[in-house]
């Protein structure tokens, strides 16, 4: 990829389309508290976890493989002086070693797909016994959907592709679901009027020959599908889960 991760997000600290409420109600649903632990898989740039450390006082350890994200992030946790409760560090989720029932809540928010089998397995090793997994996913409202959609939005082998199919996969995996939260028309919109506007910005600071301009094309049909789809198609579902 040619256009950084960095530069997508440059406008925004949230890399997935999630309600700010669904942050709380995974926090209250999980019950977390000053003396929790929480461990976050692709924590982006830390906007979930300082969230819960500012507001609930828990401890959080966040992992991602952007340096620029890990390094964004700990700038903000020194911001806010939450340096006692919040760390995050750069890296690969697939060499991550974690302490096995060690954390109250273990997260990933619209992230799994890219390492699903070894993330997932490394939540439940990091997550006590009668602790909390969630997850958020993009899944699809009905089937058989457009080719298009399918094509653009459900392309990444990791995806699941329908809510059953993903409570299938959860639930044949240690977790029983407590709660799913589906985000709302507005934050899906918000957070695609934000990448949206940085994709134009790219793409006027490059010639009309650069190969980044086909990234961007690339991800304007995203969003013109999104658009067109949203209602009839597409869902973003977190699942608040326990691990059993």
């Amino acid at each position: 990829m040619l256009i950084r991760w960095a530069e997508v997000y440059a406008n925004t600290e949230i890399l997935s389309p999630i309600d700010r409420e669904t942050w709380r109600q995974i926090a209250e649903t999980s019950k977390i508290g000053p003396s929790s632990r929480v461990i976050e898989l692709a924590s982006g740039k830390g906007a979930f976890g300082l969230f819960l450390a500012r507001n609930f006082g828990c401890k959080v350890e966040g992992f991602d493989l952007n340096p620029e994200f890990v390094e964004y992030s700990n700038g903000r946790t020194k911001e806010l002086r939450l340096e006692s409760r919040a760390r995050f560090v750069n890296s690969d989720v697939r060499e991550l070693q974690v302490t096995p029932d060690a954390y109250d809540l273990g997260v990933c928010l619209g992230a799994l797909y890219a390492f699903r089998a070894e993330g997932w397995e490394r939540l439940m090793r990091a997550v006590k016994p009668d602790g909390y997994v969630v997850v958020s996913d993009l899944v699809c409202k009905k089937t058989p959907a457009p080719k298009e959609v399918m094509g653009v939005f459900f392309e990444e082998p990791g995806l699941l592709s329908t809510v059953q199919e993903a409570r299938r996969w959860y639930t044949s995996r240690g977790a029983t679901i407590v709660r799913e939260e589906l985000c709302s028309e507005r934050a899906w919109l918000d957070y695609y009027d934000l990448t949206k506007k940085m994709l134009l910005k790219i793409a006027k600071s490059h010639p009309a020959t650069d190969p980044v301009q086909r990234e961007v094309e690339e991800g304007l049909r995203e969003d013109t599908l999104l658009r067109r789809y949203l209602a009839e198609y597409l869902d973003y579902v977190t699942f608040i889960m326990k691990k059993v």
